[in-house]
């Protein structure tokens, strides 16, 4: 009687190829767990590179807070890319996450359902007072925001204005020299800007423009994308600090506004 070894020997030929195969098979399978030294390793490298790449950021809606607004970011140690673009797409390119912060507004600035869900705000750095402008010795009295309601508004598109339901109509402008232009040539009636984008901006180039009363006051903060919700804490004390330091609440002056729009703007 023949053993079980012998009896399933494979034949000449065919069962050195059928060895060989199986042999081939093992070796397959045995390759396929690499031990924990041929992994690749995901460590503080990568991590580090990410951390390390600068951050998109737009530039401040106030002109005259961009000095504090740079500022703020080198407290905090956060590497930015400034992003100068159109506020309607600025605020598209923040819900698509492609600006990670922007300054400077308060929430009530950036309320569509879209932009809610994605966004985080620092705590308050600037107070600001909304004021009306008119053209020179044009002035008319706004004690109600229903008095709004035969003017034409200067706005700046993008941005969102108190009482802007009373506005009786309104002429879109891309930035504060357009709204100003609109004004002055008396196509609108009135505009709207913060007082210290005003002031500055009235002192580097003087206009046949006058301002008036008070549409709101506001308390300004930077906005973060929640994708960086880690980077929150760190604007805040960013900005505590620098209060404390008496560096924050200073919008920008006019004898340093050239220099310091051509830096932020690098």
């Amino acid at each position: 009687m023949q053993s079980f070894a012998t009896s399933t020997a494979f034949p000449g030929n065919f069962g050195r190829i059928a060895t060989f195969y199986l042999f081939i098979i093992a070796a397959s399978l045995g390759c396929g767990h690499p031990t924990q030294a041929d992994e690749p390793q995901v460590g503080n490298t990568q991590t580090k590179e990410v951390e390390d790449a600068p951050l998109h950021v737009g530039l401040s809606d106030t002109f005259g807070l961009q000095q504090e607004w740079n500022a703020i970011l080198k407290e905090a140690g956060i590497k930015v890319q400034h992003k100068e673009i159109s506020h309607v797409r600025r605020r598209r390119m923040f819900v698509e996450g492609f600006l990670q912060i922007d300054c400077c507004m308060p929430p009530e600035w950036r309320n569509t359902p879209e932009e809610q869900a994605v966004q985080l705000f620092s705590d308050i750095f600037f107070t600001s007072e909304e004021v009306y402008v008119f053209g020179k010795g044009k002035t008319v009295p706004i004690n109600a925001p229903e008095d709004l309601r035969n003017l034409r508004v200067a706005v700046i598109q993008g941005f969102t204005y108190n009482n802007s339901e009373h506005f009786g109509s309104t002429l879109p402008s891309i930035n504060i020299t357009n709204l100003f232009n609109l004004i002055e040539k008396g196509r609108a009636h009135v505009g709207i800007v913060s007082k210290a984008d005003y002031t500055q901006q009235m002192t580097l180039h003087p206009r046949d423009l006058e301002m008036g009363g008070v549409n709101a006051v506001e308390d300004f903060r930077i906005r973060l994308h929640k994708s960086k919700a880690h980077l929150l804490p760190r604007l805040n004390a960013a900005i505590a600090n620098l209060m404390a330091q008496g560096k924050l609440g200073h919008p920008l002056t006019a004898s340093h506004a050239a220099t310091s729009s051509k830096t932020s703007r690098n």
